[in-house]
């Protein structure tokens, strides 16, 4: 599959959010030149999402994530998926878009219950959470020391 840099796509342009699953990218280019335009678009399909739960995992709370959707899907299918609905705007007299190419080549996809990654990914949502995330109780107008008692 062709990644934006084969497209012929100068430098690299910056996603947030893209590495957490599978981009593809349409970027402009002027009929007359054949010159790159700064025009960019762009469709993430996330493999995982975050359930809002946490469970425990080696004596640490994680948060808890499930495959979504697209989850084992092919670049093929995916890339299909892309061309249904591109998030294209309409552009100047004189450019064309091109692609959907993908951002880069996705990592390798993670296996349900595989224990080196950072959250837990679990075939379905826990039940209940086993914990409270921090940033749901930091206030900023509280002092430091009251920051921390509140979250006991």
């Amino acid at each position: 599959m062709q990644t934006l840099k084969d497209a012929g796509y100068p430098g690299w342009p910056y996603i947030h959010g893209a590495a957490g699953g599978v981009c593809f990218v349409w970027f402009s280019r002027s009929l007359a030149t054949g010159r790159v335009c700064k025009d960019l678009a762009w469709t993430i399909f996330r493999m995982t999402r975050d359930t809002g739960r946490l469970v425990r995992r080696n004596g640490h709370l994680v948060p808890a994530h499930v495959p979504t959707e697209h989850y084992g899907k092919s670049l093929e299918a995916l890339r299909a998926l892309a061309l249904q609905s591109p998030a294209l705007y309409r552009l100047r007299k004189g450019k064309e878009w091109v692609g959907p190419v993908l951002y880069m080549e996705p990592a390798a996809l993670p296996e349900v219950g595989d224990e080196s990654l950072s959250f837990a990914l679990l075939a379905t949502p826990p039940a209940h959470s086993e914990g409270q995330r921090l940033s749901y109780l930091v206030n900023p107008c509280l002092e430091p020391s009251l920051q921390l008692e509140a979250a006991r």
